[in-house]
């Protein structure tokens, strides 16, 4: 190969890179605005959503802001623009809500992308919202839209697995988290809480799904 087609060549690669880093940045910043609830790109899949969608989605908006958040979760680092906007939304969005046909995991999903991208700035807010209610089952909602007075669907859960992702950066969350052990009867939560203080204590590199 001559010296000019492998220059050619190489500039076409860094050319394609180029254009797959701007078009990554592009999503993020999209799924930011979804998650924000003023725009409607992405499904679940990462898919751009149809004209129709909004018809035949049940509880479209909401679901809207899980998948954005689950879609920011995947990313890992390269969301950490979104970390802001994520813990804004773990500190004053929606709770989980049971639908009576299914949990919509708002705050859940919320928690899970912040433990994912893995931002040592959201341990702080996540223990937080930690302490803010004693863990008891989900009750239903009677309005998908009205969830102040539903104080069950924090998501403890799911706070717990990602401040498990953080290892060892989240020793802090030990004591309140045997501290929440000893308050809740749920086996799962309880379950969740030691394979969490096991990770912290130990900080073992075990992938996030592996895990729990």
């Amino acid at each position: 190969m001559s010296t000019t087609r492998r220059y050619c060549l190489l500039f076409v690669i860094l050319l394609l890179s180029f254009s797959t880093g701007v078009r990554a940045e592009d999503d993020i910043d999209k799924l930011i605005l979804q998650l924000k609830g003023q725009a409607q790109f992405f499904d679940a899949n990462g898919k751009e959503l149809g004209f129709f969608d909004s018809w035949s989605v049940r509880h479209f908006d909401e679901q809207c802001k899980i998948d954005a958040a689950t879609l920011l979760g995947r990313k890992g680092g390269l969301a950490l623009k979104a970390v802001e906007p994520l813990i804004m939304m773990l500190k004053n969005g929606s709770n989980d809500i049971d639908t009576g046909d299914g949990i919509l995991p708002l705050r859940s999903s919320v928690a899970l992308a912040l433990g994912r991208i893995n931002d040592p700035k959201a341990i702080g807010p996540l223990l937080e919202k930690l302490k803010q209610s004693e863990p008891v089952a989900l009750l239903p909602s009677s309005s998908v839209a009205s969830t102040s007075s539903v104080k069950t669907g924090l998501g403890h859960e799911a706070i717990v697995r990602a401040l498990g992702m953080f290892g060892s950066q989240a020793s802090d969350a030990v004591p309140l988290l045997l501290e929440l052990k000893s308050q809740t009867a749920d086996d799962s939560l309880k379950k969740t809480i030691d394979n969490t203080i096991y990770r912290i204590l130990n900080d073992k590199f075990i992938m996030p799904e592996d895990f729990y």
